[in-house]
Formats: C-alpha cells, structure tokens, sequence
C-alpha cells in the first residue's frame, strides 16, 4: 500500500484580487459609496482647517464650544461631512464575511451560482441598504472577479483568504 502524496492546490490571493479590481476598476470595494473613503476634498478641508487654526483643537471635543479660528476651521470640515453622512455603508468584504463565513486561512470559491447571492434585497449584517442609486454592487464587484480571474464554464475562482 502506497502512502497519499502531498497535492498541491493553485488559488489566488484574496487580497491581490480586489487590490486588481478596485485599481483596475478605480472602486473601492470596502466603502463603495465612499462613506468613509478620503478624498481630495476631505484633505483639502483638513488642511484649511489647520491653516486656520494650526492647534489641531478644532478637529475634536465639542464643536458648540469652539470659538474664532477653531469654529471656522470646524464649519470648513462640516461642509465636506454634510456631503457623505447620508451614503451609505457598503463593503464587499463584510458581504463576504456574511455570505460564505470565510475566516483567517480559509479558501473562497467565486463561480456563476454564487451571481444569484449578490441580490440586493438580501439584508447584510454589517452594511447598510444600498439604495437606487448603488443597486446591484455586489454583484457588480463579483462579476468583476470572475472576469478577471475565472475559469472554465462555470467561471471559477478560487482564493486564499489570510489576514
């Protein structure tokens, strides 16, 4: 009787992959409504606001307090704010997280089935309902993947995901 050989296992790197598509696609799969993502406008407020008032003081503590320079400094970065604080949160990888339950180590396979999980009407744990103007996504992202990086009829990409 023979002893099993060691098989070796071809798979991407999770994170290689949405680190392709999210340049490749110019997204950001993590924060897809730009919620939190810095844009040139948000550094441009930050930096008016220490050019105001180089102290830093007005980033934090309570606003209803903050007096001259502090106060213009904080309304300059609020403008900015007032622009984000109603998108909502979508990440790609908390779907992940929700959807295949994947932990440090594990293997993650996208194929054409997986499609029908990226429905928007499913509700997440982590993310927030997407609206009209972000419908479709996930599957958007997800198609991403198996363009870039699937195989055979079925479109399969397996993965590797370590953090």
């Amino acid at each position: 009787m023979k002893k099993p050989k060691l098989k070796k296992v071809a798979y991407l790197d999770y994170n290689e992959c949405i680190d392709f598509i999210n340049k490749k696609y110019n997204i950001d799969a993590d924060d897809y409504a730009g919620t939190f993502t810095t844009t040139k406008e948000d550094i441009d407020a930050k930096a008016a606001g220490d050019a105001i008032d180089p102290s830093g003081k007005w980033w934090g503590g309570d606003p209803t307090k903050h007096t001259g320079d502090q106060l213009l400094a904080h309304q300059a970065f609020m403008k900015i704010y007032e622009t984000k604080k109603d998108k909502p949160f979508l990440s790609f990888w908390h779907w992940v997280l929700d959807a295949y339950g994947v932990s440090n180590g594990s293997d993650l396979t996208f194929d054409n089935e997986g499609l029908e999980m990226c429905d928007d009407r499913l509700g997440d744990l982590n993310d927030d309902k997407p609206g009209e103007e972000y419908a479709g996504w996930r599957k958007k992202i997800y198609e991403y993947f198996l363009i870039e990086f699937g195989k055979g009829k079925n479109r399969e990409v397996k993965m590797r995901v370590e953090w």
